[in-house]
């Protein structure tokens, strides 16, 4: 046999593998979706019966998500709770986007515990969401879009009468379709947003949320109890207690859509937790650091530029241990 007929024969072969793959993932995600009925389990046999490519692929779809859930099962010890959230996200029907995004946890060369960095393990099921350093832009049946910033995550129910959305993680911006009728309702940790129409951003944090009405008024309520409105160019952020807090300074905190973070001013805390959003590298500080003030506009997209912007504005300093373990510490505390 020549050797271009092999090489043509060697890629018509790796073709076939990866057609295979990919019917294997539709069959797994199918078989797991909570709602296969026999003919569905009888018609997967047949698949697999039908070619030693669907068998072998089958096969090699079984061992990687096995290796990606025995690593992640891993991570618990370095990242607690781990456990609990991958469990959660078995008991939950498999979209493919989870699978996929599953498999490629652990493929990327940095080891088991980078793997929540790479893609928040704990959405995999929402659905819409973005991994890290991803944003993206969502169109919604009736309308509306939601723009999500990286390791964000919303589940959506718009349907002919209710517009409702949850926000599970991370930031949101909703641009809400007019409908008098059926106002949209965004649920987020400590506060309900009620919109008929207009522009607003929505930062959830473990302690606080944070709210910003972009254009129109908002109505709001605490999850704790108490309702207010919100008048458009004005934000607010919500506890766990129901303590209302006016946001001051000139920044929307939506300013990620055009990729970049403006603190004016932020504690460096709170700076390094948004670019934490855009690396897959652990980001350590000394509490000293957390609290210095910073005033400053940072590329989100270029994370070790907007490090040297902060070492050169900042009594800091910043070391590399490697790739994927970085620490910034006040110069004292070096």
């Amino acid at each position: 046999m020549l050797p271009a007929q092999r090489a043509v024969l060697s890629a018509m072969a790796q073709d076939e593998q990866a057609r295979a793959l990919d019917q294997a993932m539709d069959w797994m995600v199918r078989l797991n979706s909570g709602r296969a009925q026999a003919r569905d389990h009888a018609a997967f046999a047949r698949w697999r019966e039908s070619s030693p490519a669907h068998d072998a692929a089958w096969t090699r779809l079984q061992e990687r998500l096995g290796q990606s859930l025995r690593a992640i099962e891993q991570l618990d010890s370095r990242l607690p709770g781990q456990d609990a959230r991958i469990g959660n996200l078995l008991r939950q029907p498999m979209r493919r986007s989870a699978l996929k995004a599953l498999l490629a946890a652990v493929g990327v060369g940095t080891g088991a515990w980078l793997a929540d960095r790479v893609v928040p393990l704990g959405t995999l099921t929402a659905d819409l969401q973005t991994r890290t350093g991803q944003r993206r832009a969502f169109a919604l049946a009736d309308g509306s879009q939601l723009a999500l910033n990286a390791r964000s995550a919303v589940d959506v129910d718009v349907a002919a009468a209710t517009r409702q959305a949850v926000l599970r993680e991370g930031d949101v911006v909703a641009r809400v379709s007019p409908a008098a009728e059926r106002p949209f309702l965004l649920m987020a940790r400590h506060v309900s947003v009620v919109a008929r129409q207009g522009r607003f951003l929505v930062s959830q944090g473990e302690a606080r949320t944070r709210v910003f009405a972009l254009a129109e008024s908002l109505q709001l309520r605490a999850a704790a109890g108490g309702e207010r409105e919100l008048l458009p160019g004005r934000g607010v952020t919500v506890d766990a207690l129901g303590r209302w807090q006016p946001v001051t300074g000139s920044a929307t905190g939506a300013e990620w859509e055009q990729g970049y973070l403006s603190a004016s001013p932020l504690p460096l805390g709170e700076v390094v937790a948004a670019l934490r959003r855009y690396t897959p590298a652990v980001l350590r500080m000394s509490p000293e650091a957390a609290a210095l003030p910073v005033q400053a506009s940072l590329p989100l997209d270029d994370v070790d530029r907007a490090l040297r912007a902060l070492v050169d504005t900042q009594p800091i300093t910043v070391r590399r241990y490697s790739p994927w373990w970085i620490t910034l510490d006040t110069q004292r505390g070096a």
